[in-house]
């Protein structure tokens, strides 16, 4: 057979050029959640390869993992439990967000943001796994004649997620720094994460016209409104819980 990785003919099980299992198919639910956790949770050279190759061209990358590619990147829910700690940890040691807003959320209005803000810095891996199955969605409705199923566009925002998420580690020095710009820090960080997810859209849904970059803008705020929804909903729920 031929490999979907390298294009190396060969038989058995592995490619013998790259490695990539010949039983390599096309991404349903059931097949994403079996390649996903059927290896143990190790460091290979293959997370700082996928790092750069997330960071420098996402949407080829991603595109060429889901079409056959598997050698290509780090496994994607192994690459979001790494990611998700990461940015717990930072989310919490410089706590971003509620240092940055609670001030200012308090002058707009007569409600304590303090409990939502610190919430979202204690849950912050939840908060943003959550949030991907809900971009899945709307870029699956919204590009649904590209021809990927709903399980590719989970895999797809995945790795948006998890690029995102790593993002913080290059504000870290930043924040040591200049802690009293957390907020300016913030938006920056904001505005980058937002400018990736169309980037990666761009490339991944070869978009790069007037009509992708409207249905993009559409996918992102349908997603974004959802997502605000959804948390509120989740700290809601935790909170008439707590007494318990």
């Amino acid at each position: 057979m031929t490999c979907r990785n390298c294009h190396t003919d060969f038989n058995g099980n592995y490619c013998n050029n790259c490695g990539q299992s010949a039983k390599t198919k096309r991404f349903s639910f059931k097949y994403f959640v079996r390649e996903s956790f059927a290896s143990s949770l190790d460091i290979e050279n293959g997370f700082f390869l996928s790092f750069k190759l997330l960071l420098l061209n996402p949407g080829k990358s991603i595109k060429a993992y889901i079409q056959g590619s598997r050698v290509s990147l780090y496994p994607p829910a192994k690459f979001l439990i790494l990611s998700g700690a990461i940015a717990t940890f930072l989310a919490i040691r410089y706590r971003f967000y509620s240092d940055s807003y609670i001030a200012g959320l308090s002058e707009l209005s007569d409600m304590d943001p303090k409990g939502f803000l610190n919430f979202a810095e204690e849950y912050a891996t939840l908060i943003n796994a959550l949030t991907i199955p809900i971009f899945a969605f709307f870029s699956y409705l919204f590009f649904k004649s590209k021809g990927y199923n709903y399980t590719e566009n989970l895999v797809l925002n995945m790795y948006i997620t998890v690029m995102q998420m790593m993002g913080l580690l290059f504000f870290v020095p930043f924040l040591e720094f200049f802690p009293d710009f957390k907020g300016p820090i913030l938006i920056i960080y904001t505005l980058g994460t937002l400018l990736y997810n169309v980037w990666a859209y761009l490339d991944f849904f070869d978009a790069r016209n007037s009509k992708g970059v409207l249905t993009i803008a559409l996918i992102l705020i349908a997603s974004y409104l959802t997502q605000y929804l959804v948390n509120n909903l989740i700290f809601l729920l935790i909170t008439q819980a707590s007494w318990l």
